[in-house]
Parts: C-alpha cells; sequence; structure tokens
C-alpha cells in the first residue's frame, strides 16, 4: 500500500459511493464515519492514519479524521509502542532501559534498569539517578547496602494499560480489514460496537479476543478470515508483537450479524489459545475495492465452507 493520501481517498470515496451513490466524493471515517470531502485532506481535518504505530515501523495507511487520529493516538497507540518497548527490554532484547523505583532496606533510589543478555544468561545493571533522590533517603539505601541486605524491592511502571493495550490491537485489526474490505464489511452491524469500543477505550464495551497465539510467525501483519474451527469463525489480524520476536497474536474480531450462531458470542465465548486454527489471508486489491461485489466480498466468506 503506497497510495498518496488523494489516492486512498478516491479508491474509498469510489467505495462508499457504490453503498449510496449519495455519497459520491465523500469519504467517511471508518472510526467515527464522519463524511468529509477532498478538500478536508488540504485542511488537515482528514488525516493519513498508520494502522500499525510508526515509531513501530509501521508502512500500512488508511485516513481517519484528525480527531479520531489524535484521539487514537493518546489513548491507544502510545500503550501498544510502551507495551513493545517494555516486552523488549524485559527480554534483554533491547538497548533501552526501564525507569525504576528500587527500596533497599529504609532506603530509596530511582534510576534507570538496563538488562542484557551476557554468556546465556540476562545480565542486569542499575545506574542511579541521586540528584532526583531525597539524599536522606539516598544515605540509608547506601548505608543497608553496605550493611547486607537480604531483600531489595524493585517497583516502576511499564507505561501501559492492559484494556487499552486491547483495544489497540483491535483498532490495528479493524483499520486493516476496513483497508481490505472496505465499507462493505465495516458497516455492517456488529461492528458499531468495535467503533464504540475504539473511540472509548476507557469503558468496557467487548471484551477483546486474542484467540492464538503463533510461536513461529512470518513477523508480517495480515488481515484475515479465520474459518475452521467453526465456533471460532470471524474476521480478524495476524500481527507480529515484535521486530525481534517470532511471536505473533490473532486478533478476532466479530463476523457478520445473522450469519453464524457464535457471531454474537464471538468475544464471550473463549479467550484463550487454540492449537488449529485455520484461516485465508485477505490481500489488499484495490480493483476489487472499486467493484460492487466488494461490498459482498465479506458476506461471501463468512458463507463459504473451505474445506478443513
Amino acid at each position: 500500500m503506497a497510495e498518496s493520501k488523494y489516492d486512498l481517498f478516491n479508491l474509498f470515496s469510489n467505495n462508499l459511493a457504490l453503498v449510496d451513490p449519495l455519497y459520491k466524493g465523500l469519504y467517511a471515517c471508518p472510526i467515527c464515519l464522519k463524511l468529509l470531502n477532498k478538500n478536508d485532506l488540504k485542511n488537515n481535518e482528514l488525516t493519513v492514519e498508520h494502522i500499525i504505530p510508526k515509531s513501530l515501523g509501521g508502512k500500512i495507511f488508511t485516513l481517519t479524521c484528525k480527531k479520531c487520529n489524535n484521539e487514537c493516538g493518546s489513548n491507544l497507540d502510545v500503550h501498544l509502542v510502551n507495551k513493545t518497548i517494555a516486552d523488549e527490554v524485559l527480554s534483554g532484547k533491547s538497548s533501552k532501559p526501564l525507569n525504576v523505583e528500587i527500596e533497599i532496606g529504609d532506603g530509596l533510589t530511582r534510576g534507570d534498569l538496563y538488562i542484557q543478555p551476557k554468556e546465556g544468561k540476562k545480565n542486569i545493571k542499575f545506574v542511579g539517578k541521586p540528584n532526583i533522590v531525597h539524599p536522606a533517603l539516598l544515605e540509608r539505601c547506601s548505608k543497608a547496602l553496605n550493611e547486607g541486605i537480604d531483600e531489595i524491592k524493585l517497583s516502576g511502571s511499564l507505561g501501559y494499560k492492559e484494556f487499552n493495550l486491547l483495544v489497540a490491537l483491535i483498532k490495528i485489526a479493524y483499520l486493516l480489514l476496513f483497508s481490505r474490505l472496505g465499507y462493505g464489511y465495516i458497516l455492517s452491524k456488529p461492528l458499531a460496537e468495535i467503533r464504540a469500543q475504539i473511540r472509548s477505550p476507557e469503558i468496557k464495551l467487548i471484551k477483546p479476543t486474542i484467540l492464538n497465539i503463533i510461536e513461529e510467525s512470518k513477523n508480517r501483519t495480515e488481515a484475515i478470515f479465520v474459518y475452521y474451527p467453526e465456533r471460532y469463525r470471524c474476521f480478524g489480524a495476524i500481527y507480529p508483537l515484535s521486530k525481534k520476536s517470532k511471536k505473533a497474536v490473532i486478533i478476532a474480531l466479530s463476523g457478520l450479524n445473522g450469519m453464524n450462531s457464535n457471531s454474537d458470542d464471538i468475544f464471550n465465548s473463549y479467550n484463550g489459545r487454540i492449537d488449529k486454527l485455520k484461516h485465508k489471508i485477505i490481500p489488499y486489491n484495490p480493483s476489487l475495492l472499486n467493484r460492487k461485489e466488494s461490498l459482498g466480498f465479506a458476506r461471501f466468506l463468512w458463507e463459504t465452507q473451505f474445506d478443513e
């Protein structure tokens, strides 16, 4: 997906006009459905959105309104970025430190904690910052170390909230599926709840589901349709947990309302690992998005019985 923002506007504006010719020349923000025109690209009311945060190497784009772009960045993306950084630091795969607070005896100090592999083991190094600690606390800390201490308490924030992180993953899957299936998918009834959750991560409206952990992934983000086991038939995305790891997650989104008895229960029926998930990758196909068939493509996938 290397199109300019004007190419993206034209592609999805045409796709929206397939839904209703009255929308010709307009673009609906996929997150809030606000209608915008091409002039909104010039005045920055319609902006380029990295489906995966740019700081994590995201190179897949779509367009969202300025408000949704800003709010998703501060309410969702930052949690995914901080989670990724924390995981890489704690696993010894990053040279960056974690800012921590250490209690030693009655003393306390703050500083940077580095975790680096050394001879097959993790080497931990702490660099204190005495200028931000009360001298009396630092003195008691030093005294406890000199006298010998059996226990050291370490605490700190990893910079993310678990639920906001899960909603950030949901947003990636949702926008990726929009880029592949267009308005024909996201305007189906169950996706309204997904949009509401993306806009309001402070309220738990759904139970985000990670269907599976892939131990050996190809380190690519893919839009997918899971067709087996039948119980977990859904649309979703494969998302690599880190560039430095081969692990990836499968994020589940709703299927099409009324097409499967489990579609309303997709977020509540299961939240764990499945040994065998069979799926189809949904490629990026601009020519399909420009045809009337694109509006029914998600339904076609949903109704098709693929070989197990």
